[in-house]
């Protein structure tokens, strides 16, 4: 029996293979927490730059059209992960500051003297978040001045 107990072949094995599953679920869980970490900086940093884009135009040329194209140039480095049907982009158009504080926003596309961006993206987690949330969803919302207001005439 005492020989048995003084063997140690098998031992590393067994340890290891005790050890394998705890390390690849940690392992999972820290490349999905770093996606999700990477697609909320993604998010907020394109729809920082596609809002500003957009709104270094007139409303003539369209806010949303401006967005739109700004956003679809950077997809393919920046938002690789976005696909077409996992973005909604709701805008919003504030006649002044009394109408965003009080987040009831009334204005139209030529009327704007703030505009509000929101960009809502579906993420598709590896596995993490599947148990806790269906479709779980990042939010991004700026307000922007619009930098070329339409001409006033001088009285």
């Amino acid at each position: 029996m005492i020989i048995f107990f003084n063997q140690q072949r098998g031992a590393t094995a067994i340890e290891f293979a005790l050890i394998l599953l705890p390390f690849l679920i940690l392992l999972g869980v820290l490349i999905e927490v770093l996606l999700l970490i990477y697609m909320s900086i993604a998010i907020e940093y394109l729809n920082a730059q596609s809002a500003k884009y957009a709104s270094s135009f007139s409303y003539q040329e369209g806010y949303a059209k401006k967005y739109h194209q700004y956003l679809k140039s950077k997809t393919k480095t920046i938002g690789f992960f976005l696909k077409s049907g996992d973005y909604k982009l709701e805008i919003d158009y504030c006649k002044n500051m009394e109408e965003l504080i009080q987040n009831s926003c009334t204005g139209s596309n030529d009327q704007s003297q703030i505009i509000i961006y929101k960009l809502q993206y579906k993420i598709k987690p590896i596995f993490l978040f599947n148990w806790i949330n269906i479709h779980p969803i990042l939010q991004s919302q700026l307000a922007y001045y619009p930098q070329r207001q339409k001409e006033i005439p001088h009285e």
